[in-house]
């Protein structure tokens, strides 16, 4: 009787499919990292423009009887003189007072709130995020958000918005690049218009950052009109 012929895979055939097979699983991981990288920053920032958009448009509402000059406190600079101590900074105008917590290392929620209390004076209140209309979500954090009057009754409205996790940022001043070890300068000498995300190859991180700045006008006449 003739032996039964016997045929399998060599070990070097066994390896070559098994090296194949890794690379192919690398790729496809990296794609879909790659991907869903993309979709999340992609849905970070439409939330963060829509965020910009509810601002705007309280704003415009505020802006359509402008009884006073906005006056803005920012808490760790005390300025104008008359700003109350609040660990909020500050916008008041029209009898609505917009406030957000500081930047520099001050515990608590972020996001920006609008009430009608005022910035200074005896009639000042600390500000309460629990009872305040919140415009913009606790996830993302105010860098700059100022209201100036114009001529002809135009007002200048600007700002900076970003997420919460400044490790996946870069600061920069005009010196140059700030490392995260040394964000802990006062805030003015940092510029928030420079603010961006960092690259890919920064981590994980970097898939939930977004930074977005606005710069808008807004004519009181026309809207109250």
């Amino acid at each position: 009787m003739s032996r039964l012929s016997q045929s399998g895979f060599t070990l070097v055939e066994l390896m070559l499919a098994m090296a194949l097979f890794s690379v192919i699983m690398i790729v496809s991981t990296t794609g879909f990292i790659a991907i869903n990288r993309t979709y999340t920053r992609g849905a970070i920032k439409k939330q963060l423009n829509g965020s910009i958009r509810n601002l705007e448009s309280d704003v415009s509402a505020t802006l359509r009887n402008p009884q006073s000059n906005p006056t803005y406190c920012k808490h760790d600079t005390a300025a104008p003189p008359d700003c109350a101590d609040s660990p909020f900074n500050m916008n008041c105008i029209s009898g609505a007072r917009y406030f957000w917590k500081s930047v520099d290392g001050i515990s608590g929620n972020s996001g920006l709130y609008r009430d009608s209390g005022s910035c200074s004076g005896s009639s000042f209140v600390t500000p309460n995020i629990d009872s305040a209309v919140r415009l913009v979500d606790e996830r993302f954090v105010v860098e700059k958000f100022t209201i100036t009057p114009l001529q002809n009754y135009l007002f200048q409205v600007t700002g900076v918005l970003r997420t919460v996790d400044g490790s996946a940022q870069t600061l920069t001043d005009n010196l140059g690049s700030i490392k995260p070890s040394e964000q802990t300068p006062p805030v003015t000498q940092i510029d928030p218009f420079k603010i961006k995300c960092k690259g890919s190859s920064a981590g994980s991180i970097v898939q939930s950052c977004a930074v977005q700045s606005f710069d808008f006008i807004i004519n009181s006449r026309a809207i109250s009109s």
